[in-house]
């Protein structure tokens, strides 16, 4: 650009002895100026900071110290709520959420300097479509090694998919020897920490590494279609369209998900009784019950209390004020259903059925456990459950 510049004003000084366009096009159309802008602006990563808009809003949204029942009406993912309840779209809205300020600026970082390096590179099609897939296969690699009952979220997954998509493309010769050389390192500095641990710990200080592992794994793959798709000589790979359609989709199955398929806004989880906070809740069966006494006097409204209460009447031999907690909670469950955990009724039923069945009231605990027979059956229920279940021959 600089040389054909220097051309145009010798021809300006008269020094030059032939005009560098045909007599019939004006001097002033020149090719030089929309093709520099064209590339500047190609070099602006708007998917980035498009899909950081819309994280920044969801988490708006969310509020600024989320709880887990908050999170997981708004389309936390876990085993129990896809495959029990079939909610297929988690998948793409976990991705979007986050449970902190630091989660979320941690994860909008890493997606600025990737998006920096890797959007100029594939597109901004390819860049979103491989976002949102890889965020569905960490979604899905959750699922898959975790607890049913463990709720995940977060862009991770779906930054690891971007990080790793790039390190394939540090060994393309269409990319720059200093931009492989900066793929690699970001690759280097941000991806193998947050992969290893995965080796070891499924799950460790809160942070899912399945889904940093399923995230990667599909940006391996897509690594591996883009260069499928890259022409020799071409900027970038081809079916930019296709890449971007990919994307548009996941982000109206997540919005649709989010406002239309059944996932309460924060405000109105705001809005249910007050709940015991997770962090009270022991990790143990037995400790809760010890506090359920608590429990019950200062969230009268949590089902979860009154479970609570019931196991420590169990525990004492009290059969009566035990089917009385389990019912109170079995009657609570409705108004607050969409932040507890799919397996939670089920739990209660099964309960209340054996007490029922021990004070020789076999039709009542059938007619209670029949709603969660097929839960409890199921692969994803509880194979203590399950046991009992078969143990009281109450499900046919």
């Amino acid at each position: 650009m600089a040389r054909f510049g220097r051309r145009m004003a010798g021809v300006a000084a008269g020094t030059a002895p032939h005009a560098p366009f045909p007599a019939s096009m004006p001097a002033s159309a020149t090719v030089a100026q929309p093709t520099a802008a064209a590339t500047a602006l190609s070099a602006v990563p708007f998917a980035t900071l498009f899909i950081l808009a819309v994280l920044g809003a969801v988490f708006l949204r969310e509020g600024p110290d989320p709880s887990l029942a908050t999170l997981r009406a708004m389309g936390a993912v876990s085993g129990d709520l896809v495959l029990n309840d079939h909610q297929w779209w988690r998948l793409f809205t976990a991705p979007l959420l986050h449970g902190s300020v630091d989660h979320i600026v941690g994860n909008a970082v890493v997606l600025l300097v990737v998006g920096i390096l890797l959007e100029p590179l594939i597109g901004r099609g390819w860049f979103a479509a491989t976002f949102a897939i890889g965020g569905a296969a960490g979604a899905l690699a959750s699922i898959a090694y975790n607890d049913p009952a463990m709720v995940s979220l977060g862009a991770s997954g779906a930054i690891m998919a971007l990080l790793a998509l790039a390190l394939v493309c540090a060994f393309n010769d269409e990319a720059s020897a200093r931009r492989r050389r900066l793929m690699r390192r970001v690759f280097y500095w941000m991806a193998l920490p947050s992969l290893l641990p995965a080796l070891f710990a499924p799950v460790a200080h809160h942070v899912d590494y399945t889904a940093h592992a399923g995230g990667a794994l599909a940006g391996v793959l897509m690594g591996m279609l883009l260069r499928m798709l890259w022409q020799d000589g071409a900027p970038r790979p081809v079916g930019q369209w296709w890449g971007g359609a990919i994307g548009l989709a996941a982000l109206l199955i997540a919005a649709g998900g989010m406002f239309l398929g059944g996932s309460a806004p924060a405000e109105a989880v705001e809005n249910l009784p007050p709940l015991i906070p997770d962090e009270m809740i022991p990790d143990s069966a037995g400790a809760a019950a010890e506090r359920s006494d608590l429990f019950v006097a200062k969230y009268p409204g949590d089902p979860r209390g009154h479970l609570f209460r019931a196991i420590h009447f169990i525990r004492s031999g009290d059969a009566a004020d035990a089917e009385d907690q389990l019912r109170t909670a079995l009657s609570q469950i409705p108004p607050v259903s969409k932040v507890l955990a799919p397996g939670f009724e089920p739990h209660v039923r099964l309960l209340l059925a054996e007490v029922l069945a021990g004070e020789n009231r076999q039709d009542e605990a059938r007619t209670v456990i029949a709603p969660a027979c097929a839960y409890v059956g199921s692969q994803m229920g509880e194979p203590l459950a399950a046991r009992h279940v078969r143990r009281l021959g109450l499900c046919l």
